[in-house]
């Protein structure tokens, strides 16, 4: 088990995060119960192998040795990362109203609550079928209006909301080649704003894949929607003829922005995959 910890260590250093027990537990690579990994992490501490940090309420973070500094750079963190999805509540609870989505979701370094002051705040959206480029239309028009998109150039934009990746309900699945560790950490590290239906179920099951890396998430994910920011619920929609034509429109200008500026931007009928500054490229291992 020692090993399999230094390992999932060894990531979320790449990140400068010191992940909890809850989180060591989830991201470890062998089946193991948390009490078990409890005492193996205490007896790690003890022969100074990790370090520990004590939190609020008895919780305590963990860092390998020679790496103290992420223990009080994440704790600070966690509060930057709460306030900036407290700036951003009504431009979510915008897209809640909309019938166009099915789930909203917080990914990147703000879901795992490691968002320094720079940091954007990474968007995984699920719409309904066949409605995927109007949805894409209106929740950029939305934070354009509301001043907190992230610009097309912008190395940098704090606060500002990122669209990165969108994906038709009719097509859950990750692609193949991007069935990896460093995505099946960001599909567990998501946290649903709101979550329509059975969706975000659905979701998971589609990548079970997932748990092949990670045998001890699927019970604590697939209860994560119960803790989902806002609560579900239905909104109006139009009459699907007129979506369909706003989808057409809408899908023909934005793939001709698309093609004029493609780099690694993933783009098909069903998904859209677009990372200004992909980490995984950058990871060792």
């Amino acid at each position: 088990m020692e090993k399999g910890i230094v390992t999932t260590l060894k990531y979320f250093s790449q990140f400068e995060y010191a992940p909890t027990l809850a989180e060591l537990h989830m991201f470890h690579p062998l089946v193991a119960s948390e009490p078990e990994m409890s005492k193996t992490l205490a007896s790690m501490v003890k022969k100074g192998t990790i370090l520990c940090t004590v939190e609020a309420k008895n919780s305590r973070r963990y860092t390998l040795g020679g790496y103290s500094i992420f223990l009080n750079k994440t704790v600070k963190n966690v509060r930057i990362s709460q306030n900036k999805l407290k700036r951003v509540r009504p431009y979510l609870r915008l897209l809640q109203k909309s019938s166009l989505f099915s789930l909203v979701g917080i990914s990147g370094s703000v879901a795992m609550g490691n968002g320094d002051e720079s940091a954007d705040i990474d968007l995984f959206i699920i719409t309904k079928a066949g409605r995927m480029w109007t949805a894409r239309a209106l929740a950029g028009a939305a934070a354009a209006l509301m001043g907190i998109r992230r610009g097309r150039l912008a190395t940098t934009a704090p606060d500002k909301i990122c669209l990165n990746m969108f994906m038709d309900e009719t097509d859950l699945r990750v692609p193949k080649h991007k069935q990896t560790t460093f995505i099946a950490h960001e599909i567990l590290q998501m946290k649903p704003v709101f979550s329509k239906g059975a969706i975000y179920d659905h979701f998971l099951t589609e990548n079970a894949w997932i748990y092949e890396l990670f045998p001890n998430t699927k019970a604590t994910s697939l209860a994560r929607q119960e803790h989902a920011l806002f609560a579900s619920n239905n909104a109006p929609s139009l009459p699907g003829l007129i979506y369909s034509g706003l989808e057409s429109i809408h899908r023909s200008w934005q793939l001709a922005l698309i093609n004029r500026h493609k780099t690694t931007e993933i783009v098909t009928d069903t998904q859209l995959w677009f990372f200004p500054d992909d980490f995984e490229r950058k990871l060792k291992g």
